[in-house]
């Protein structure tokens, strides 16, 4: 031992003074050094003898040095290797705190902080298997807890000794040395399974996991032998018969991560850190008292999101637009006295034909008790997730944070005469102890199943004893229309509106409703939804006319002389004073009588939030946005707008947190992929890390022509990976994807960023002459002369481009809108910048930097469009702060 320490010291020289052996692993011994010229603790690791002997020096080292290119939070790094005395070393940090290990031998940990430390562990997993390396050895030992936080240490050491000892033609399993601990050993890992990848540390983080909630392995008490082949063969004990307060979905997640298979685990570190946080939300199933400090409630959202044409010149251009929704807020703080419901979708027990009109029921129901005060009901498009679910009364109520639960069954049959009978069958169940509280039959004619959801929304209210004002009563018995076929037309164009908002989509809603109408002229609630699909149509750059307002103006204007108080129609007038005229003073007031009609209908908040923000009151949007989204906890969306609404404010790990949410819903939400690569440039200066996210959600994404209108929205990083590049200079435009003119500015800045100026100055003319269009049509739109001056700039034509960007800080949207305003002010700036106008661009990315927008000194420093700008004495102390 002696000697070795000399040899070390000797080989290390004075650099560093040896300080202290500490207790080694079954890999190395270890020392702590003094590192004199930076006045820092280190810890030394170096190799036995037995070990040493079988690998290359100079492999180890070369694996040791990749190694050491990780750079995350929760990775202890590498800092060198080198070799004394024919054994390697290397060197990393000395971090101050304690080993999971000791702190595991106190006994199990509380709930709260065994997700944290998953999720850190977890965080660190992903970010290495991103880079291509795998830990092989995660167990307590390795994860050390400073300040709070969990770092993992040792990262490619294993995979060091495994290569360099294949390497030197020596094995390391023949000298008895195993690459892992059997404990924590995934069954391919206990079997050398030569295909052994990521996975295994999946399998080994949900036995650390297993070992945090029940304060042992799943094999305690086995010899080495023993326990590699439990590995292989024995199931573990669920782990909550050792701990039964467990909540059931991270039981779940545990035991699921301890599959045998890789390919039944979780198939990647990133899948963990979704579960692990949905688990985190009043979704997720924790007890209030176990949930995990969340930040203070922030949102944003707009119903139907992210324009076609919403584009600023980087990385704010989108083509595939989603429409955002909700996510979860703090869990409800009157649930004690207000009672909390989800109507389930009803099963349908007929003719596949009738799937159309069970649905209705469904949602009729809910919208029928949405405007009952003294409940609160979630939304539809939630409760709908748990369609054929095989999920128990009590895990959907964990999920949704609710404590009744609305079943149903329609069968459908021929009466004596040849009518066609529908039979509905409701049950309205208690979730705390799974008990039917109140459950009822009817059967009637087809016509007749307005009054069959009238009356169950009445005796559920009944049965909670909510007591019902006047308006309430009226509300739960009112029939929208006597006409099936109307009805029919009407349920077509409501589900098409509710899911999708591309151009195509509209039109097919807006199809559907005209039907609705026609066959039932008295039919007020499809002349309100016909309005609002107008409106977006027209908002989200699928028909921007004056003629598509005037009809969602003539749509809801009929819908109010039908019926004045309907909450729908008072929605919809808000809606195209919002959407259609960024008309605030006139859409407020509107917005406001919807919700005191209905008060669980999360849409009139939601739309009040996302004004409230668009008018630049952030703080007051965020928090109606966040009621909104108690109401519609469940959606993908509501997440991932949300997230980028706090990017804007430049909160972002609030922001990855929720994309990873609103990934836990939807592996393909195109929003939040952008939204992550995003952070990963202004918050870590991380270019290759997000161009790998933006891979992943191209990938990932339903459609390759979508993903590539969207991909070529964003540009840069996403254009640099060259599958992406390849389908972004190949997507050609049609209807379907908006606005032309924006998709020749997308193209334009696509081909300047590379250099292609000769390309990016065809598109810039085409822009132009696009955009005279537009003007003409939307003489006020700040967006068009924005990407007007853009495109002048990029031609070199400096009167016309100054002009331009007077003309969009006079429109008339420049002051009203706070949200866009940000993008058309970068815009302007990178014209300045491709006019040589130095000192004006920088002059109002400074004032970029100082308000909520998409721009951070990282986004300056990296964005090659600034390639020229960082020349400027001016540019480099702006990003340097």
């Amino acid at each position: 031992m002696t000697d070795l320490r000399e040899q070390l010291q000797q080989t290390l020289g004075d650099s560093y003074q040896l300080e202290q052996e500490l207790g080694g692993g079954g890999m190395s011994r270890v020392f702590v050094a003094h590192e004199k010229s930076l006045g820092r603790k280190v810890v030394v690791k170096v190799l036995p003898p037995d070990m040493a002997a079988a690998v290359s020096i100079d492999r180890f080292r070369r694996e040791i040095q990749l190694a050491a290119q990780l750079q995350h939070p929760h990775i202890v790094p590498l800092l060198s290797a080198g070799e004394t005395g024919g054994l390697p070393y290397f060197t990393m940090p000395f971090v101050r705190g304690e080993s999971l290990r000791a702190r595991l031998s106190h006994g199990e940990l509380p709930i709260s902080e065994t997700i944290r430390i998953l999720r850190e562990i977890a965080s660190a997993l992903a970010y290495a298997h991103e880079n291509h390396i795998v830990h092989r050895d995660i167990k307590p030992e390795n994860i050390l807890i400073s300040g709070g936080s969990a770092m993992v240490t040792d990262f490619g050491v294993a995979k060091a000794l495994s290569a360099s000892s294949d390497a030197s033609g020596h094995s390391l399993t023949s000298l008895g040395v195993a690459l892992g601990t059997p404990a924590y050993m995934a069954p391919e890992q206990a079997t050398a399974d030569p295909n052994t990848d990521y996975r295994a540390d999946i399998y080994a983080l949900g036995v650390v996991g297993y070992e945090m909630l029940s304060g042992s392995t799943p094999f305690p008490g086995r010899s080495p032998q023993a326990t590699l082949a439990a590995q292989v063969t024995d199931t573990p004990e669920v782990v909550t018969k050792r701990r039964p307060a467990i909540p059931p979905l991270l039981a779940a997640l545990v035991m699921k991560s301890l599959e045998k298979r890789p390919a039944d685990r979780q198939q990647s570190a990133t899948d963990v850190i979704h579960e692990l946080d949905a688990l985190s939300t009043p979704s997720g199933g924790l007890p209030p008292t176990m949930a995990l400090p969340a930040a203070a409630p922030r949102s944003s959202k707009r119903n139907l999101v992210m324009g076609l044409g919403a584009v600023a010149a980087i990385g704010v251009i989108a083509f595939a637009a989603t429409r955002f929704r909700s996510s979860p807020g703090a869990a409800n703080t009157a649930e004690s006295v207000v009672p909390a419901i989800a109507v389930l979708p009803f099963e349908n027990r007929g003719r596949p034909e009738g799937q159309e009109f069970t649905d209705g029921m469904t949602e009729e129901i809910t919208n029928r008790l949405a405007s009952v005060h003294g409940l609160r009901v979630i939304g539809r498009q939630s409760a709908r997730s748990y369609a054929a679910t095989q999920k128990t009364p009590q895990q959907i109520a964990h999920e949704l944070g609710v404590q009744y639960i609305l079943t149903g069954t329609v069968r459908w049959d021929k009466g004596s005469d040849g009518k066609e009978l529908v039979r509905v069958s409701p049950a309205l169940l208690r979730t705390a102890d799974a008990t039917q509280v109140w459950g009822d039959a009817y059967q009637t004619v087809l016509s007749g199943m307005f009054d069959v959801q009238s009356k169950v929304a009445t005796e559920v209210a009944g049965a909670l004893n909510v007591a019902l004002l006047a308006p309430e009563k009226n509300a739960l018995v009112a029939k929208p229309t006597n006409n099936v076929d109307a009805y029919t037309h009407y349920l077509r164009g409501n589900e098409i509106l509710i899911r999708s908002i591309d151009p195509k989509s509209f039109r097919a809603a807006i199809d559907e409703l005209e039907k609705a109408v026609a066959a039932d002229p008295g039919f007020a609630l499809a002349y309100a939804r016909l309005s609002e699909a107008n409106t977006e149509y027209y908002w989200y750059n699928g028909d921007r006319s004056a003629e598509r307002l005037k009809r969602a103006k003539a749509a809801v204007d009929k819908a109010l002389t039908l019926d004045p108080s309907l909450a729908a129609a008072h929605l919809a007038l808000g809606i195209y004073y919002y959407h259609g005229f960024l008309d605030y003073e006139r859409a407020l007031p509107e917005l406001n009588a919807a919700e005191r009609t209905r008060p669980n209908d999360y849409e009139a908040v939601f739309f009040k939030g996302a004004l409230l923000r668009r008018s630049g009151k952030w703080k007051e949007g965020i928090a109606d946005m966040h009621r909104a989204l108690e109401l519609e906890p469940r959606v993908p969306v509501n997440y991932s707008d949300l997230g980028q609404t706090v990017l804007m404010l430049r909160e972002y790990d609030e922001s990855a947190r929720l994309s990873d949410q609103a990934l836990v819903l939807d592996s393909t939400d195109a929003v939040s992929y952008s939204n992550k690569s995003r952070i990963a440039i202004a918050r870590d200066g991380d270019v290759p890390a997000a161009i790998r996210i933006a891979r992943k959600g191209f990938d990932a994404a339903s459609s390759r022509s979508l993903a590539a209108g969207f991909a070529l929205g964003n540009g840069w990083p996403d254009t640099v990976d060259p599958v992406i590049r390849d389908a972004a200079e190949n997507f050609l435009w049609n209807a379907d994807f908006g606005e032309k003119s924006t998709f020749f500015v997308s193209k334009m800045n696509l081909y300047w960023e590379s250099n292609d100026r000769q390309r990016a100055r065809i598109y810039a003319d085409s822009a132009i002459a696009a955009l005279a269009v537009r003007i003409r049509q939307q003489p006020q739109d700040a967006l068009y002369y924005s990407h007007l001056a853009l495109a002048y700039a990029t031609l070199g034509n400096k009167a016309e481009a100054h002009a331009a960007i007077d003309k969009a800080r006079s429109a008339s949207t420049w002051s009203k809108d706070a949200f866009s305003r940000a993008d058309w002010m970068l815009t302007h700036a990178i014209a300045l910048e491709r006019l040589g106008e130095n000192q004006a661009a920088i002059s109002r990315l400074e004032e970029l930097l100082r308000t909520p927008s998409g721009v951070s000194r990282n986004l300056l420093r990296l964005h090659p469009e600034f390639v020229e700008l960082r020349k400027d004495p001016g540019f480099q102390k702006l990003i340097q702060g």
